[in-house]
């Protein structure tokens, strides 16, 4: 049922970026179900949107079909996009600051919360009294700072960015959301908000480690299980082109995972498995060196006929942190998810009952190439994945902590109708 774009007098405001890799684009997403999960308890939702870099026909068409929860949807351009001179000022900031020896200070400033963004909101959705604030990312703390201490201000926290900075310097890749090379940056950023919203326990005691003491909300995905049944002729597959799909943007994690698992894994289950084919989607395909058995397919519109068609899901991360999202979206699928412990960070899955997980190569080639060959044990991989997730990640289950904190219905209107309809 869609939701109502007309709630109560309950009023909250959503800021977010745009980006989000393709093709599940993230952020956009994370925007959808928190808009709907709030509209179809009684709030009216607004909006606002930093495109920051120019959006696909596709992103487009994402970013407004927000409109059927949301009383106002409204996008602000970068001007890092529209504004040469700008463009060169973030370059020299960033030069300025290396050559001083120094972080980048663009974290939560001009490169996230440009002055047009702040300027906007201080004059069109300050003076409309929000009930409630959520800002989506650290990146995005700052904008919370327009508001007065009657606003209720929330940051959806996808990462602790300060770890996966961490990660990517271990595995040579420093450079990698350096602007968080200190923690304490962005534990400056999270002072701005009251709550924090974070997908699992292990980012709260990353967090707490770090020394951040507010408090912390436990705000897993929604994920609408109930629309989502898997038949068993959704499982099955063509035992003759057993496939391994892979979804990932060119990330500098998503592409060391691939090439690792290019030039390590898929080799060792070729082997064992002559038929099976690795179906690369999104941008990482373009950068992944060909050969027997590669598919590189790149962009794709939707992911629905590859996860039907796909035998397993691999996620092979070895720099990260957090939850990821795509290894959710495999299992509530009931495919196989082949990945690292890095991948399955923050799930409540057991590896070799729940799902096949392993940071050793042969290992992942050899139960991958089990799961290809052997039926029952692929489907059970996918049944008891998928029941593992189910309760934590159930849309309403999901949503209910933020509906507590917000003092909105923990369920929807809809669900409460019903049996006065009946």
């Amino acid at each position: 049922m869609n939701s109502s774009r007309r709630g109560s007098g309950y009023r909250i405001l959503i800021v977010s970026g745009s980006h989000g890799f393709s093709p599940t684009q993230l952020r956009i997403a994370r925007v959808k179900e928190l808009a709907k999960g709030l509209a179809d308890r009684g709030a009216t939702v607004h909006v606002l949107l930093l495109v920051e870099k120019p959006l696909t026909e596709a992103e487009e068409e994402r970013a407004h079909s927000l409109k059927a929860h949301c009383e106002e949807v409204q996008f602000i351009q970068h001007p890092v996009d529209t504004s040469s001179f700008y463009r060169v000022w973030l370059q020299a900031e960033d030069v300025f600051s290396e050559r001083i020896m120094r972080r980048p200070q663009s974290a939560g400033k001009g490169r996230y919360c440009p002055p047009q963004l702040m300027r906007l909101l201080r004059s069109d959705y300050v003076p409309r009294n929000f009930c409630s604030v959520i800002a989506c990312g650290s990146h995005f703390a700052r904008t919370l700072s327009c508001f007065d201490q009657w606003t209720l201000k929330l940051l959806d926290l996808p990462y602790v960015a300060s770890d996966i900075h961490a990660s990517h310097r271990r595995g040579g890749r420093g450079e990698v959301l350096a602007c968080f090379a200190d923690p304490a940056v962005e534990l400056e950023l999270l002072q701005h908000a009251n709550l924090v919203l974070v997908r699992s326990q292990q980012d709260a005691m990353l967090l707490r480690q770090e020394g951040f003491l507010k408090d912390f909300v436990h705000a897993p995905i929604p994920l609408p299980f109930d629309e989502m049944e898997v038949s068993p002729r959704h499982l099955q597959v063509n035992p003759h082109r057993p496939r391994v799909l892979c979804v990932a943007s060119d990330t500098a994690a998503n592409l060391d995972g691939l090439r690792w698992f290019r030039r390590h894994v898929f080799p060792r289950l070729l082997q064992a498995v002559p038929t099976c084919r690795l179906r690369l989607i999104g941008e990482s395909a373009r950068h992944i060196e060909a050969g027997p058995g590669v598919d590189r397919v790149g962009w794709l519109e939707s992911l629905d006929r590859e996860y039907e068609l796909a035998s397993v899901v691999a996620l092979p991360l070895r720099m990260g942190s957090g939850f990821h999202r795509r290894a959710l979206e495999a299992l509530s699928a009931g495919r196989t998810l082949v990945t690292t412990t890095i991948g399955a960070a923050g799930l409540p899955i057991t590896p070799l009952q729940d799902a096949i997980i392993s940071d050793d190569p042969g290992v992942l080639a050899t139960e991958t190439a089990k799961a290809l060959t052997t039926d029952d044990l692929r489907l059970e991989y996918g049944h008891c994945g998928r029941i593992a997730v189910a309760k934590q990640f159930d849309s309403i289950q999901a949503m209910a902590s933020i509906c507590r904190v917000l003092g909105l219905p923990t369920v929807p209107q809809y669900q409460r109708l019903e049996p006065v309809l009946a």
